[in-house]
């Protein structure tokens, strides 16, 4: 737990570089960004942050309304594309991103307001450009998250939960390849769950699949679509997990690249608050469609855990999470309520949790809600981002685990 981060705050308004990034005094360190919006990134399936054209970037909500996209041009500085302000102002502030060939798609959501957008990149101006008009729509009742991917295909599909007569429903719709066009009419994949209940999307391989908690059942749902079938056309429901409180409203995806034997992971958080058991949950669903889960992140009396994302690190999973206190007053030496993210990495073969964690940031605010990217290059370390309830938001970089000296 001794990897510390350069991190830097700067106003928001400001569209040039900050001055080289300053520690705060001891071990804390400042925001890298003002967003002036509470909790900036959140929510947990979301992924604000993308690599592309070199640099690292990220799609965050604006105190002036909708989002604004950053771009990181060094360790702790980050600029906003004021460019994209005029567009982004007018539509939900909340993003989850993908990126690829150039291309940056979002879902977004505020309230009941949803919407897809759609930047690429310009090699003659250096910077990113509306692609296609924004798509928006109303759910029937304020969403708590959405999630997008696009599929083998080069297809969309977005998933979110909505409130219905017997508790939540999770939804799938997809959207048309061009994006020109509104998203197909919702396809309802399960019904009266739990009004905290959420859901996250991830495609894989020649599919597409919905996670979602259940709390009630103490169970994690999974529905998976493949490609070669009318888009109404999802399996029967398969159970990833259940009974011992395994369920919780915290799930997050990484697609492994292939060749790691493993089709897809999500990380959870389970309800198993106990001192001395696994607070988190590797699931993994392996090349012969079995799920099977992988626990680690013990509670103890000085640290309480919340709020994982697992990202895909050279050859290995690795997760971030928060690490709180939760004492109202800390004992001497455990960290204040929310005011440290770590990371955990995993073994490349079975994905046995591989050493301890370690700190990627510490602050004197109340940090939470660590959010990354989809995916990145190999080889590129990895940039997360956390926020306070102020509007900033934090740095961390995770970098790619070392090879033992017999692989190298």
């Amino acid at each position: 737990m001794k990897q510390a981060l350069l991190t830097l705050g700067f106003v928001a308004s400001l569209a040039l570089a900050a001055p080289a990034p300053k520690r705060v005094p001891g071990t804390f360190f400042a925001p890298v960004v003002q967003t002036g919006v509470r909790d900036a990134t959140e929510d947990k399936p979301q992924s604000k942050v993308w690599y592309a054209a070199g640099r690292w970037w990220a799609w965050l909500p604006a105190a002036e309304g909708g989002g604004r996209v950053w771009r990181r041009i060094g360790p702790g500085q980050w600029q906003p594309e004021r460019h994209l302000d005029y567009l982004l102002g007018t539509l939900p502030g909340r993003a989850d991103v993908w990126t690829g060939g150039g291309q940056v798609v979002a879902a977004l959501m505020e309230g009941r307001r949803l919407a897809v957008a759609s930047l690429r990149w310009h090699d003659g101006c250096g910077r990113y450009e509306p692609d296609v008009a924004p798509r928006q729509w109303e759910a029937a009742s304020p969403v708590e998250t959405v999630t997008l991917d696009r599929d083998a295909d080069g297809t969309f599909w977005v998933a979110y939960p909505v409130a219905a007569k017997k508790g939540r429903q999770v939804v799938a719709r997809r959207l048309p390849r061009s994006l020109r066009w509104p998203p197909g009419g919702p396809i309802v994949l399960a019904d009266g769950i739990g009004g905290d209940e959420i859901c996250g999307f991830a495609a894989f391989g020649r599919a597409v699949g919905v996670m979602w908690s259940d709390q009630k059942r103490q169970s994690l749902f999974f529905r998976r679509h493949v490609l070669t079938g009318p888009d109404v056309a999802w399996q029967p429901v398969e159970t990833v997990a259940a009974g011992n409180q395994t369920a919780d409203d915290h799930i997050n995806f990484c697609v492994p690249p292939t060749g790691q034997g493993v089709k897809l992971l999500a990380v959870t958080k389970t309800s198993l608050d106990k001192v001395g058991e696994p607070i988190f949950s590797l699931r993994v669903l392996d090349t012969a469609d079995r799920w099977r889960s992988v626990g680690f992140g013990t509670l103890t009396k000085d640290r309480d855990l919340t709020r994982p994302i697992v990202l895909w690190s050279s050859d290995r999973p690795v997760c971030a999470y928060t690490c709180r206190s939760p004492y109202r007053k800390p004992r001497r030496g455990s960290p204040p309520p929310y005011s440290v993210i770590e990371t955990h990495a995993f073994g490349p073969d079975g994905f046995a949790p591989a050493g301890e964690p370690r700190v990627l940031i510490r602050a004197k605010a109340e940090i939470n809600n660590v959010t990354g990217p989809k995916a990145h290059p190999p080889g590129i370390p990895a940039v997360v981002l956390a926020s306070d309830a102020d509007g900033g938001v934090y740095e961390g970089v995770i970098e790619p685990p070392a090879e033992p000296e017999g692989r190298r």
